[in-house]
């Protein structure tokens, strides 16, 4: 125990607030999204 891991990257959806908004912003991996996606829109 003890040890961290690395956020590599994340995908947040949905109407998000100015903290979270400028927290992804100063996280390359971070990607954000109006909206969730139609079910199979990614495949």
């Amino acid at each position: 125990m003890g040890q961290c891991a690395e956020m590599l990257e994340a995908e947040i959806y949905g109407d998000i607030g100015p903290g979270i908004r400028e927290w992804a912003r100063a996280h390359p991996g971070v990607t954000t999204y109006a909206d969730l996606p139609e079910p199979g829109a990614r495949d």
